[in-house]
């Protein structure tokens, strides 16, 4: 018996919760290696250091690190934390195994507007940003990770909210925030390969995109629920409210 489209999504939903868990130019200096903080002793007299690794290897939850103004990316292939500094506008990379490891990265290239979104492709080669232009405008940049380089010019699509890389990396998907229009590009060339608007008005804003496993299908998630496009057929299949209720 076959299955619908839907239910073959179904396991996507799950991967919402872990995205909200985890979702150099020529000329510019690279970051220099920052100084060990020290990890002074608290009240009890065991560092903060010395206690997370107690909660650690009691199963415990801890809180490793706090920055403010900060915006996680992901895991680069080291396994250290690609993190967005909006303060310093600049992209680091930081140890979260080795204590006081030096934290390394790039800065951003000028001009480049406020990183409010990013994604690692599935080798975690390449980092794409999203970036605030001003009002209904947002730029797209590709990164090459371990270098910090741009890979190619930004390209500013108008009001996109996020965007997923697709399982081989060729094609990078986006949608648009408060329409629910999904767009495809060719990340080699930046073209616009296809883009297809939600069919139905919603006054939702749209929080979230994510490639099925053999990128045949991509769901986008909003306030309400998800639709479900049809990479290949570029077509909608189909939508659904957070309740499970069908919309058409």
């Amino acid at each position: 018996m076959n299955s619908s489209p839907l239910s073959r999504i179904a396991p996507l939903v799950g991967v919402w919760a872990a995205l909200l868990l985890a979702q150099a130019a020529p000329g510019d200096p690279a970051l220099k290696p920052q100084a060990p903080i020290a990890d002074p002793p608290s009240a009890t007299g065991i560092s903060k250091t010395e206690a997370r690794s107690k909660a650690l290897v009691a199963g415990d939850a801890v809180l490793l690190h706090e920055w403010t103004g900060t915006l996680a990316l992901g895991f680069n292939r080291a396994g250290r934390l690609l993190v967005y500094d909006s303060g310093r506008n600049v992209f680091e990379s930081h140890d979260l195994v080795v204590p006081h490891a030096a934290v390394t990265g790039w800065n951003q290239v000028a001009d480049g507007g406020l990183v409010f979104s990013g994604v690692l492709s599935s080798d975690r080669r390449t980092l794409a940003t999203l970036a605030s232009m001003g009002r209904d405008r947002s730029q797209i940049q590709l990164w090459n990770v371990e270098t910090g380089a741009p890979i190619s010019p930004a390209f500013a699509p108008s009001d996109v909210a996020h965007v997923t890389f697709s399982p081989d990396g060729k094609s990078l998907a986006g949608v648009v925030a408060q329409d629910g229009t999904v767009r495809l590009w060719d990340t080699r060339t930046r073209e616009l390969s296809w883009s297809q608007p939600f069919p139905e008005s919603m006054q939702t804003t749209w929080i979230g995109l994510l490639f099925g496993p053999d990128a045949n299908f991509l769901a986008a998630r909003n306030s309400f629920g998800f639709s479900l496009w049809d990479a290949t057929a570029q077509r909608l299949t189909g939508a659904s409210t957070v309740t499970g209720e069908r919309i058409f």
